[in-house]
């Protein structure tokens, strides 16, 4: 049981069983115990795990190898605040081996992590520069931390980047938002990237219209088309029609 107003807003299922609660929490009823806390199968606290206290938000997390862990985390000091991303040994505690990026200034802009089979790591959300550079809405970090050059998106008007982006079989990569339009051309926020980061031209949704709301969720058939939730308009004048949580299909070119 949390504490109010400080309940979790975010789950993440590990591959032992466990699972991490995070964003927005901080203290169990009968006990402080952090921004992420990590609990059994069963449902009891696991103990055994334990984030640094110093770091006050968890906004998103990835499960990586051996059982270590790639977070975005904010942590306030002397009335500033410092996001990073981080990654955790097995114990919650912080691996200094692994170089720790500081996201541009805000709160929450990071909105998920996604670690490719190569090992690389996507980190995508609202910023427009990350740790220092020119990154718009999704950057890519080398395993050990550091920028990945060989990745450059795309110039995005919007707010970005919501769900988390789905890396295909063949590299490419699917990212969805609430973003209006890509390298200037008009998007509804649906976008395939190249390898290199680069917009994927050949990919264009249809079919529907998006109103002011972002698309907060989608996943890949087997099939291979693609499901949006969101909320959609489809027709024209007023015969269109507008419902929260409506799924649609995109089928990839």
């Amino acid at each position: 049981m949390f504490a109010r107003p400080s309940t979790p807003g975010r789950t993440l299922l590990l591959p032992n069983g466990k699972y991490l609660l995070f964003f927005g929490t901080d203290t169990l009823t009968d006990q402080r115990t952090g921004a992420m806390t990590r609990y059994l199968p069963n449902g009891m606290l696991d103990t055994s795990f334990s984030f640094s206290r110093a770091y006050t938000f968890v906004g998103a997390a990835a499960s990586a190898t051996n059982g270590k862990l790639i977070i975005d985390a904010t942590r306030f000091l002397y009335g500033s605040e410092t996001q990073q991303i981080l990654r955790l040994n097995g114990d919650g505690s912080i691996d200094p081996s692994f170089n720790i990026p500081v996201v541009a200034a805000g709160f929450g802009i990071v909105r998920a992590i996604v670690i490719q089979p190569d090992g690389k790591i996507l980190i995508a959300g609202f910023f427009d520069t990350f740790s220092g550079l020119a990154r718009q809405k999704i950057v890519r970090l080398l395993a050990d931390g550091t920028v990945d050059s060989s990745f450059t998106p795309p110039q995005f008007e919007g707010n970005g980047i919501w769900t988390r982006p789905v890396v295909l079989a063949n590299g490419k990569i699917l990212i969805a938002g609430d973003f209006t339009s890509v390298n200037g051309a008009a998007n509804l926020g649906v976008a395939r990237l190249n390898v290199d980061g680069s917009v994927d031209s050949t990919f264009q949704a249809t079919g529907f219209n998006r109103d002011f709301t972002p698309i907060r969720g989608m996943v890949v058939q087997s099939d291979g088309k693609i499901v949006l939730a969101g909320r959609f308009e489809f027709g024209t004048g007023s015969e269109a029609t507008s419902a929260p949580a409506v799924q649609t299909r995109a089928t990839p070119m």
